[in-house]
């Protein structure tokens, strides 16, 4: 399989132009949920809330859960403003809350045919969950980032061989296990979101679904979708 060079994101720009759009917007939604978890753990529900949104409404359009159109480009864009905000609040991770709004921004230039910009905001959204996985581990521990990397460079491979991307969306989100820290970290936050509100709890249910792969995300996805534009 090939893998993409540790720290190299402009190997991984060369990887992903190729791909079609919604398989490049598929890669960018993937990052954007491995990242999620390090929202912040000490934030509000209401500050966290607009990035899961985010993260997931981008999800389930680029993997075609939910139409690729016009509106959905407006709900993304406006979800993603949800993110940016978030991001300044205090406990928010701006890391994490950045890869969802890039993930937006990768799905909405695709959209609208802008590749290059499409290409630019994907390998930001790399660098913002690189981050994020690094900011709950701690600076100088690598393992996260590996992890982080060997499961987009398996995304890409199968891409580029040619699977669909509905089927590499329903792969686990971790090529190998998730990091510990980050495991760590969706646990605590999904006692806290399964203890909140119905929507909340199945937006928990259904990442965890996405962690496992499988077609019961999908089916979830499909269910939900219509509480996650608006």
């Amino acid at each position: 399989m090939t893998e993409i060079s540790f720290r190299d994101h402009h190997e991984f720009a060369k990887l992903v132009e190729p791909l079609p759009t919604d398989a490049r917007a598929l890669v960018a939604a993937r990052l954007g949920l491995r990242a999620f978890p390090a929202v912040g753990v000490e934030a509000s529900l209401t500050d966290i809330a607009p990035v899961m949104r985010c993260a997931i409404l981008v999800h389930a359009a680029a993997c075609g859960g939910l139409e690729m159109d016009a509106a959905l480009g407006d709900d993304a864009r406006a979800a993603a403003d949800g993110a940016v905000e978030a991001s300044f609040r205090n406990g928010v991770s701006a890391w994490a809350a950045n890869a969802a709004t890039k993930s937006a921004s990768v799905l909405w230039a695709e959209m609208s045919g802008r590749r290059a910009a499409a290409l630019r905001h994907l390998t930001g959204v790399l660098i913002d969950a690189e981050s994020a996985v690094r900011e709950l581990a701690g600076a100088r521990e690598d393992a996260g980032a590996h992890a982080l990397y060997r499961s987009a460079s398996s995304d890409v491979h199968r891409l580029t061989r040619g699977d669909a991307a509905q089927s590499v969306a329903g792969l686990p989100l971790w090529s190998d296990a998730a990091p510990i820290s980050v495991q760590a970290a969706w646990d605590a936050l999904r006692s806290r979101l399964s203890a909140s509100d119905a929507r909340l709890r199945d937006w928990a249910v259904w990442y965890d679904a996405r962690l496992a792969g499988g077609g019961d995300a999908l089916t979830l996805e499909r269910a939900l979708a219509p509480t996650w534009r608006n």
